[in-house]
C-alpha cells in the first residue's frame, strides 16, 4: 500500500507542479504582453513629440517686408490698382463735389 500512497502522491506533486509552472507561464505571458504594450506607447509618445519638434523648427510665418515690397513694385512700375479703380485709378473730375471749395476740389 506504500507503493500506491507514493504513487498517488507523486501524481498529485506533478500535476501541481504542471499547474504552477502553467500559471507561472501565463503570468509571464501577460507581463511580456503589458511591457510591450508600454513600450509602443512610448514609442508612439516619441515620435509624435519628434514630429511636433520638427514642425516647430520649420513652420513658415508671414513676412511683412516681401509683401509691402511687392506693393510698392507693382506701384511704380504703374499697374497699381484696385478692382474698384482700375490701374489708371480715378480721374480727378470724378473726385470734386461740383463745389470749388476747400472739400470738394
Amino acid at each position: 500500500m506504500s507503493g500506491a500512497v507514493t504513487a498517488v502522491a507523486s501524481v498529485a506533486v506533478g500535476a501541481y507542479s504542471a499547474y504552477s509552472s502553467k500559471k507561472q507561464a501565463e503570468e509571464q505571458r501577460d507581463a511580456q504582453r503589458r511591457a510591450n504594450e508600454l513600450a509602443q506607447q512610448r514609442a508612439k509618445k516619441q515620435a509624435k513629440t519628434a514630429e511636433e519638434a520638427t514642425n516647430r523648427r520649420n513652420q513658415k510665418s508671414a513676412s511683412s517686408l516681401t509683401a509691402t515690397s511687392g506693393s510698392r513694385q507693382a506701384g511704380q512700375s504703374g499697374t497699381g490698382s484696385t478692382m474698384l479703380t482700375g490701374p489708371k485709378g480715378v480721374e480727378q473730375d470724378k473726385l470734386s463735389l461740383g463745389k470749388k471749395s476747400l472739400l470738394g476740389g
